[in-house]
């Protein structure tokens, strides 16, 4: 969920936000569209491997099968609030001062994680987005769809499992329960990485919150607004998280990070830990995990995250946005987006080829969509901070 910040341009200081996408020395270099053709502009705020994805593979696919686009492409430098103040601030000033269409026509991001004026909301600013008009997202399961609000197609995803030394641990947990005992009957070969510095730690708390809430309430914190009675339970998560504590590796070592705990496990220090499938199955190909760690996924799954694109209300070229989006879900093209960054593919694994379920194995039973993130994840880190480390 992008970080939300910051002041809304007024006036004719929105005229110089929305003169073009190369205005910050925060964009990347782009893929400029030819003249003979209708332009497409996409802009995608990741890491460099999805920007070499869009480069080299999407793009380029898209451009064959449809010539009649040509396609502008602008990589926002990852992190921070670029997306706000140089996509979603952009749009709001266009607005402002009645332009009619503006050169954004895809997007990443879910709308309904920005800021807006006092009185607007992401439906004044996107466009809805659903199988009725994007045909291929009913590939899609629904609940994958949720966070997004019926505005952004999920296109690529990562989920948090179980990274085990199958040397050692023959038997993994299959269940979160299952995951509580196995600690306690092998203390100090297991550890979790701060949930404030890493998805992979932050899910495995998840699970403990999960695992003391009303399945239904839990279900309901995704779509419901944001209500702090949903977390009433939460103090007996801390006391479960604090009860593992002196069986977790050095009786209570947090690492800083998704990576330190990949370390742990590639040097047999640990033999069971939680990590991000797309940086497990990276370190795997690479020789950095060793071939005799092997990843399996939990009963009911630890959450992950979907990836969404959405189509602003002043795009110059819906149409063209829209195919685009229907394009990257085929099945052809999903499987290149999982092989290429090691993700999920949005749409249900039964569409993908055999050979990219033998290489996601055990893990291609997914994620759980469920959690919010947003407030409660600011909560979660607070909270856990407060009660659990000694």
């Amino acid at each position: 969920m992008p970080t939300r910040s910051g002041l809304i341009p007024r006036g004719m200081a929105a005229l110089a936000l929305i003169a073009s996408l190369t205005l910050s020395s925060g964009l990347a270099p782009s893929i400029h569209a030819a003249a003979s053709t209708t332009p497409l502009y996409i802009i995608t705020g990741s890491d460099v491997n999805v920007e070499t994805l869009f480069r080299d593979t999407l793009i380029p696919d898209f451009e064959k099968a449809y010539p009649q686009y040509s396609v502008t492409f602008t990589n926002i430098l990852h992190g921070g609030t670029a997306m706000q103040t140089q996509v979603v601030d952009n749009l709001v000033a266009a607005k402002q001062v009645g332009k009619k269409s503006i050169d954004y026509d895809v997007f990443e991001g879910t709308p309904n994680g920005f800021n807006y004026p006092v009185g607007a909301t992401y439906k004044d600013y996107f466009l809805p987005l659903n199988p009725g008009n994007v045909p291929n997202a009913s590939r899609i399961d629904p609940t994958v769809e949720l966070p997004a609000a019926g505005y952004g197609i999920a296109y690529r995803a990562s989920a948090v499992v179980l990274a085990y030394n199958s040397q050692q641990v023959p038997h993994p947990p299959k269940t979160f329960s299952d995951l509580i005992a196995w600690i306690k009957s092998n203390p100090g070969k297991f550890t979790y990485c701060k949930p404030n510095l890493g998805g992979s730690g932050a899910n495995f708390v998840v699970g403990a919150v999960r695992s003391v809430m009303d399945p239904m309430q839990y279900q309901q914190m995704a779509t419901a607004p944001y209500n702090k009675s949903f977390e009433k339970n939460w103090p007996k998560a801390w006391a479960l998280l604090k009860s593992i504590q002196p069986d977790l590796f050095q009786h209570g070592f947090y690492p800083s990070g998704n990576a330190p705990v990949l370390n742990l496990l590639s040097r047999g220090t640990i033999t069971l830990a939680t990590a991000w499938s797309d940086q497990s199955l990276d370190a795997l190909g690479s020789g950095l995990l060793p071939k005799y760690i092997k990843l399996t996924q939990i009963n009911p799954p630890f959450p992950g995250g979907p990836t969404f694109l959405s189509v602003p209300k002043l795009s110059q070229n819906p149409v063209g946005a829209r195919a685009f989006l229907n394009f990257i879900l085929t099945p052809a093209e999903q499987a290149k987006i999982a092989t290429a960054i090691d993700g999920f593919p949005s749409i249900n694994f039964k569409y993908m080829p055999p050979s990219l379920i033998r290489h996601f194995g055990p893990i291609a039973t997914g994620y759980d969509s469920f959690w919010p993130g947003g407030l409660y994840s600011t909560d979660l880190n607070a909270l856990w901070t407060a009660n659990v480390p000694s």
